[in-house]
């Protein structure tokens, strides 16, 4: 009886009711469907927040996900990710204030869709089983990204992304000789729309190759490999992109300026932190020039401008 209500009252109304009505109707379900659970995002009560908000519905997989301003909603509807050739996610965008809708079919090697989430209302970032992202362009109303890799990383002022390359999903087991990591860069507003959405990025260090040329080559040395041991941190003003790595048996601090703007080669600057490998390490800006690394009871203040490293105790 519930279920024939619901389809009555959707046949009677607009169709920017409908979408309204089916958001709160949707707020009442639970998630049952495995492979969606790690895709649920928690609500914040913050009204900031609101980017966040993830409204589940009655078919288990379509979620709504408001735009950080509220004015849009994103969502995707049932697909089969288990086929010989899986189907694609079909998203679709409503734009709430002038009541109009577009759809994007988003291809990529993934199963399915882990989670969903806006950048500055003109983004939609969708990544699917860990290794796997691709994006979508509220100015274009298409996919313009399809990326591999982790550790995917939006500058504050949203112009690009960084990540590191991963060829594990699309390669299979990788020998450790030729595990070096790389930094790959790729601009979220791309103003080339003749680059396809799996060409959409650069590697940028620690070299610099042509556009959607991945690296993988011997090390006969071990250590002649770069293996990064934190996250991307961009620094407040976007300009500059910093990490910690292992290289020539040292911890290095390594900073780049990407200058997202061009296909200029990015600036480099790389300075030594002690002489002994570490395994994590955590890196955080001060300042635009100041940085803090901390490292397994290591610590360090670094000024990227006047090349110094000053231990701490």
């Amino acid at each position: 009886m519930r279920a024939q209500l619901r389809k009555n009252l959707f046949a009677l109304v607009p169709l920017g009711l409908v979408v309204i009505i089916g958001l709160f109707i949707a707020t009442r379900s639970e998630v049952r469907d495995r492979h969606l659970e790690g895709a649920a995002v928690s609500s914040s009560n913050d009204d900031a927040d609101k980017s966040s908000q993830v409204v589940r519905s009655d078919s288990l997989e379509q979620r709504a996900i408001k735009s950080p301003s509220g004015r849009h909603v994103v969502y995707y509807g049932p697909y089969n990710p288990y086929k010989a050739k899986p189907d694609s996610p079909l998203f679709t965008v409503v734009d709430m204030a002038e009541k109009t809708t577009f759809q994007v079919g988003v291809e990529w090697p993934a199963r399915y869709v882990n989670s969903v989430d806006w950048i500055d209302d003109h983004f939609v970032l969708v990544k699917g089983e860990g290794a796997f992202l691709a994006i979508i362009d509220m100015a274009s109303g298409k996919q313009t990204h399809s990326l591999i890799g982790k550790n995917f990383s939006v500058a504050p002022d949203s112009a690009a992304l960084v990540y590191r390359f991963d060829f594990n999903p699309i390669r299979g087991e990788i020998s450790p000789s030729r595990q070096s990591d790389y930094v790959l860069l790729t601009h979220l507003g791309d103003s080339r729309p003749l680059r396809s959405p799996s060409d959409n990025y650069r590697v940028v260090y620690p070299e610099y190759l042509n556009w959607s040329t991945a690296a993988e080559k011997l090390y006969p040395d071990p250590d002649s490999r770069h293996q990064f041991l934190s996250t991307f941190a961009w620094s407040s003003d976007s300009k500059r992109v910093a990490f910690a790595e292992n290289h020539e048996q040292a911890l290095w601090i390594t900073v780049l300026d990407p200058n997202t703007h061009d296909d200029s080669r990015p600036i480099v600057t790389r300075l030594k932190l002690d002489a002994e490998k570490r395994k994590t390490a955590d890196v955080s800006w001060l300042s635009p020039s100041k940085i803090r690394v901390t490292s397994d009871g290591g610590n360090w203040i670094v000024d990227i401008d006047a090349r110094s490293v000053v231990p701490q105790s």
